[in-house]
């Protein structure tokens, strides 16, 4: 199995911007991985490391790898470290629905009165 080379981490979060940094650099890692700069199987920094670079506190990166494994997008195995185990579905998930729109593209009239009866 071929050796892949350190991930490098050359970027810093925009502190003046006002999106969140753990935001800025979960957004940063799916980036990352999206464009195949960062590979499937390949192993991330440690938790310090990551810090440093992003020059932020390790519990902001803890934070980001976090929601980066509830994105299904690496997996860490106490002891070996965490892995990009993906680069596809969910870097594809849609924001949050619409409800707005799916309520008035539909049948029914939102919030009819007869709905309103039944579901007392």
């Amino acid at each position: 199995m071929a050796r892949i080379a350190p991930l490098v981490i050359d970027w810093k979060p925009d502190r003046t911007s006002n999106v969140p940094v753990t935001e800025q650099i979960v957004d940063y890692m799916c980036h990352q991985v999206s464009s195949g700069v960062w590979p499937i199987g390949a192993r991330l920094p440690s938790q310090r490391a990551m810090a440093e670079g992003f020059g932020v506190n390790r519990s902001t990166v803890v934070a980001a790898i976090t929601e980066l494994a509830d994105y299904g997008i690496v997996e860490g195995l106490h002891g070996a470290g965490t892995r990009i185990v993906s680069n596809t579905w969910s870097l594809m998930l849609p924001g949050a629905p619409d409800w707005a729109d799916y309520v008035s593209s539909g049948f029914f009239e939102a919030n009819n009165a007869t709905i309103q009866t039944i579901n007392r």
